[in-house]
């Protein structure tokens, strides 16, 4: 029985004592109802359903430059009637303070992913039919989501939702619905000091922020993650126990440590098989390490970085100081150019001999625009190294005008060793063929990209980088090189 303001309005005499204590008991449970799952602000005169949607929403998803994604399924065409009605209801609740995005045109394309979505279903088979559409293209599947069931939920129904989240990697999710005859909502992680990579359900107490959207990357409770890498010294350097376990070292396997360390998960290191590095991507046929990510065999990769675009390169220096430095420098130069005409001819030395180009697979592109130097260009093996075992042989053979193409600081790695056993080292070529920057590679659904990043972050601004390209380089000062190698745990303390 529920008394509305139609049925009160019929009755124009006087109630009877009995009939106002009726209506204020059925008021009272209905609000003790809606604040069981909401905060202590929300209306009794509506829907608990109502309610606890339009508080979430409040909540978690308001953002001044994302509309919320609103998507609706349903296996009945009374349920599809009592969706419609529930997002009047809530719309009307929440009074323009949050833009509602009510599903999309045929053939539209959003300009960025989907970072707040709502699915609005009656039964798990609904749920179903919008989980196949979900896509990287159409959903940030980092952002926030909300499942809403119109129908009767129990608990093995959530349990099947978050298990297909999951296989996405989609783990900022809130499942809420009527179960045991009262309204509850649900999260879950995915690790846990119980186990790893499996669902685990937690009831949400009450309507907060860290309580539904907790970010669940801060520790991984020592779950094992699998990383690619493979020898490239001196930013990674295999070491291969008796057991054939890989140790990673090098200044990329000292920030995996420092990872290690702060997020609490122990790094399992693979290598690419069959001698392959980095591989091409295709669609059927990758090879290397992207294969490996491509086919989600590993969590992570570590390879080389993209090279820095030609807009980056002009303007990653943002301070005024060096800008106007810069604009110094250039001033300078196009005068002694105009006086003196001072070019370097190191590249053009090279050219004018017989020597061969030694480049890895990758680095060939590099040489396209020069059909001189391409037709002169010999690929490296495929096999670990590969630099620096090249340079070992020039080392030996100081009569070949032959070249290799390395970054510097593997060359810089090489003759610190070798100025160490009291040899020569190799003369490098003072003109730059491109710039990388390191990097780390995920599989496109990956939950760990955006935490990765607030700690290499901090890293780097901690100053560590640059310590650890100077250890394995052999650019560090007297002073620097007697204060001995930082620990992993004063590192992470010092972060």
């Amino acid at each position: 029985m529920h008394l509305n303001e139609d049925s009160l309005s019929r009755n124009r005499g006087i109630p009877s004592f009995t009939a106002i204590k009726q209506n204020v008991s059925l008021l009272l449970i209905a609000y003790l109802s809606a604040v069981t799952s909401s905060p202590e602000s929300i209306s009794p005169s509506v829907s608990p359903q109502v309610n606890v949607t339009a508080a979430v929403l409040l909540e978690a998803f308001q953002d001044p430059f994302a509309s919320v994604h609103v998507a609706q399924g349903s296996i009945s065409e009374r349920s599809a009637q009592f969706q419609a009605d529930l997002l009047d209801d809530v719309i009307a609740q929440l009074e323009g303070s949050i833009v509602l995005r009510l599903g999309s045109a045929p053939g539209e394309l959003p300009r960025r992913p989907w970072l707040l979505n709502v699915f609005l279903v009656d039964s798990y088979m609904a749920f179903s039919k919008q989980y196949s559409m979900l896509n990287a293209n159409w959903h940030d599947f980092s952002g926030r989501y909300l499942v809403i069931f119109s129908e009767e939920l129990v608990e093995k129904v959530v349990r099947k939702v978050f298990n297909d989240l999951w296989k996405l990697q989609i783990v900022n999710v809130v499942v809420m619905g009527f179960a045991e005859q009262k309204f509850i909502l649900w999260t879950y992680f995915a690790f846990s000091g119980r186990a790893c990579r499996m669902v685990h359900l937690r009831r949400i107490s009450k309507i907060d922020l860290g309580e539904m959207y907790p970010d669940k990357t801060t520790s991984f409770h020592g779950c094992l993650f699998k990383v690619a890498a493979f020898e490239t010294r001196p930013y990674t350097i295999m070491h291969r126990s008796p057991n054939k376990k890989l140790k990673l070292s090098g200044f990329e396997g000292d920030i995996l440590d420092v990872l290690e360390e702060k997020l609490k998960f122990r790094a399992l290191i693979y290598e690419p098989p069959n001698g392959e590095q980095w591989g091409y991507p295709s669609e059927h046929n990758s090879t290397g390490i992207i294969r490996m990510i491509y086919k989600e065999e590993v969590d992570f990769g570590l390879p080389k970085g993209r090279p820095y675009t030609p807009l980056e390169k002009l303007t990653r220096p943002l301070s005024a100081g060096v800008w106007m430095l810069t604009g110094t420098i250039l001033l300078i130069a196009f005068i002694s150019i105009g006086i003196i005409e001072l070019r370097s001819q190191t590249l053009n030395e090279i050219d004018q001999t017989d020597a061969f180009y030694y480049v890895a697979e990758s680095g060939e592109r590099y040489f396209e625009a020069f059909p001189n130097r391409l037709q002169r260009v010999r690929h490296l093996p495929q096999e670990h190294n590969n630099i620096i075992r090249r340079l070992d042989w020039m080392e030996h053979h100081p009569e070949s005008p032959d070249v290799v193409m390395g970054t510097l600081d593997a060359m810089a790695h090489h003759n610190l060793l070798y100025r160490r056993k009291g040899l020569e080292p190799v003369t490098i070529c003072g003109e730059t063929i491109t710039t990388f920057s390191m990097a780390i590679y995920y599989p496109k659904k990956s939950m760990l990209t955006r935490q990765f990043n607030r700690q290499l972050q901090q890293i780097q601004a901690a100053g560590l980088i640059n310590y650890w390209i100077k250890q394995y380089t052999g650019t560090m000062s007297s002073s620097e090189s007697h204060q001995g190698a930082l620990s992993r745990d004063s590192l992470a303390m010092h972060i």
